[in-house]
């Protein structure tokens, strides 16, 4: 519940009730010291598998871009496969970009020239 900024132009110092941090990290940085990491409770979440995967995809996908299941299918496939990815982010980066009615080959297609004009690689992180 204690807040501590400081910048060299800015010091802040203020009490929040109740308050709670939630924080995310693909791994435990062991850089981190065991006294700051003793303020956190640490949380262990398995890796999607790739049905899970396709279930996040047609939901997102569905409900964010009106993309039927075959065409959200179809880009998780792709994602996973082919990027060898596993990240949900990228199914809405390239499910921005698709139309209703694009197949399969249209989004592979879509997707090398994603690649071939660096709007994505294979090695694309998101953190």
């Amino acid at each position: 519940g204690q807040i501590d900024y400081q910048t060299s132009k800015v010091t802040c110092h203020f009490r929040m009730e109740k308050c709670k941090v939630i924080a995310t990290t693909n791994s435990i940085d062991k850089r981190l010291s065991k006294p700051l990491k003793s303020r956190f409770a640490i949380l262990h979440i398995p890796p999607y598998t790739f049905d899970e995967f396709v279930e996040i995809a047609v939901r997102i996908l569905g409900e964010n871009y009106n993309l039927l299941a075959d065409v959200s299918k179809a880009i998780a496939n792709i994602v996973w496969n082919t990027l060898s990815c596993k990240d949900v982010r990228m199914l809405e980066h390239i499910g921005a970009r698709i139309k209703q009615d694009d197949r399969a080959e249209d989004i592979e297609r879509l997707v090398n020239l994603m690649i071939k004009y660096g709007q994505i690689n294979s090695n694309t992180e998101y953190n």
